[in-house]
């Protein structure tokens, strides 16, 4: 199309987005905690489980923050 008129509309992160990181974030570090608690004692699973969450938690965040 020639001459095409210019459209502006606004362009952001999504807040549904944002909450429902937080809410699924918030879901497994509550399953970590009852997993923790279930068992007698605490291992390098359970490091490996924290680490793990932490790491992608970090990135879920940070891609989601920085997505325009």
């Amino acid at each position: 199309m020639h001459n095409a008129p210019a459209v502006a509309f606004p362009v952001g992160r999504s807040s549904f987005q944002g909450a429902m990181i937080g809410v699924l974030l918030g879901c497994e570090l509550l399953a970590f905690v009852a997993w923790c608690l279930a068992v007698d004692t605490l291992g390098w699973h359970q490091v490996f489980a924290m680490l793990a969450i932490c790491v992608t938690g970090f990135w879920v965040v940070w891609s989601w923050w920085h997505a325009p």
